[in-house]
């Protein structure tokens, strides 16, 4: 009987030795972060290629949305349960290193050896905030110009450049008048059935790069939109609805001959496409003001502050940026302009065999010149008072020195709080 106990009790032990052992070599698991919108099929399939290559499980936190990102982050970065990577957008991005809600990704990348050239200059200082580095791209949501060539077609207009690096090819003024070309009133009865754009950089709010301005001060200290400079870009976009007619129609449905737009909407346009029948659309260049550029969004993976498995996360990190098999798949899932060479090669590829002659090399060569606005990271209040503002300026309701003047105070305001805070 007694020997029957010890066999038991030996078999016991031994069960719990090996569950110990078990325990000790469990897969390790990286906590991340991102909005459900981009949780595609490749998305699994860069997740899984992950764990397979690393032996590192994920736990995904999925979000609704930037906003919800931005509310839900900060909390759980205060409360200790800060996931282990993030991906987000400028916007988002600016906001969560402003409340401390991120760190910088420097240290890491010092002591991995990463080469930051992978990726073109103007790409990276993208992801800088006040001189310091706090994630890896993975996409870029830059503009580009998509137009109708059948529109062009119709009224003998040469097709629209391609190569930014051009001095003069396409300017503002060029665009103005070729928008007036293909606006046409087809039935005589005073509206046009036709228009030469849908809409200009959220009406010019997000336009002031072009002429080398910005709305707030580079510093981020003081609302700039009151400048003779910002004035006179404000004035010459304001044209463009008021003295020039040109805005209006949907450039989808065919009554928009040019649309400025960022790269999400090359999903609306395939979805049109997949219906038969729709149009032969291009993309270009955008005009040059005073200065060819590309306004962007800067899409990225970073790490949160107190995250209890760095380490980890900065190899998922490294993963779905520098892998070429890994940011391939995550790309293709983002939907955004590519950045890494492998990347850019796949986004190509792909766009070409979709829309032929689409000059999809425009928004990748876009890289180079893209931009971040100033207003990066800055309270979204400031935002919700300067678009409404260039609603009105745009639709004749006030004009655009009046609209300036009338939101100063308040967004200065706004900055005075802001840097008094941080």
């Amino acid at each position: 009987m007694k020997k029957c106990v010890r066999i038991k009790m030996l078999s016991i032990f031994v069960l719990l030795i090996v569950l110990s052992a078990v325990s000790c070599y469990a897969a390790p698991k990286v906590s991340v972060m991102i909005p459900a919108t981009f949780i595609q099929e490749s998305w699994h399939e860069a997740v899984a290629l992950f764990t397979a290559k690393t032996g590192i499980e994920v736990d995904v936190v999925s979000v609704a949305d930037w906003n919800d990102m931005r509310a839900k982050l900060p909390v759980m970065v205060a409360g200790g349960v800060a996931p282990d990577a993030v991906y987000h957008d400028s916007g988002a991005q600016g906001d969560l290193v402003n409340n401390g809600s991120v760190r910088p990704i420097d240290e890491f990348v010092a002591k991995s050896g990463l080469n930051l050239n992978l990726w073109p200059a103007p790409v990276i200082e993208g992801y800088k905030y006040r001189g310091k580095l706090y994630s890896l791209p993975t996409g870029i949501s830059n503009f580009a110009m998509y137009y109708n060539a059948d529109r062009f077609d119709e009224v003998g207009l040469a097709y629209l450049p391609t190569d930014w690096s051009h001095p003069t090819a396409f300017t503002f003024a060029d665009m103005v008048e070729i928008a007036k070309k293909v606006t046409i009133d087809r039935n005589g009865d005073g509206t046009p059935d036709q228009y030469g754009l849908q809409d200009f950089f959220n009406y010019g709010a997000q336009a002031l790069p072009m002429w080398g301005v910005n709305y707030i001060d580079a510093e981020q200290t003081v609302f700039a939109g009151t400048g003779p400079e910002q004035l006179e870009a404000i004035t010459q976009i304001r044209s463009l609805y008021q003295e020039h007619k040109v805005m209006g129609g949907s450039f989808a449905s065919g009554t928009a001959a040019m649309f400025p737009v960022q790269p999400y909407y090359l999903n609306t346009l395939y979805n049109s496409m997949r219906g038969g029948g729709f149009f032969t659309w291009k993309n270009a260049i955008l005009p040059l003001a005073k200065v060819r550029c590309s306004y962007a969004a800067f899409h990225s993976w970073g790490m949160p502050q107190g995250s209890k498995n760095p380490d980890l996360g900065w190899e998922f990190i490294k993963f779905m940026t520098t892998d070429p098999e890994g940011a391939i798949l995550f790309s293709r899932s983002e939907n955004r302009v590519p950045v890494l060479r492998q990347s850019i090669a796949d986004f190509i590829r792909r766009w070409e065999q979709i829309n032929p002659g689409q000059n999809v090399r425009v928004l990748t060569d876009a890289l180079d010149y893209v931009v971040r606005s100033n207003d990066a990271g800055l309270p979204w209040s400031i935002w919700n008072t300067w678009y409404p503002m260039m609603q009105r300026i745009m639709r004749g309701e006030i004009s655009p020195v009046a609209g300036m003047m009338e939101i100063e105070p308040a967004i200065n305001a706004i900055l005075k709080e802001f840097n008094e805070s941080r």
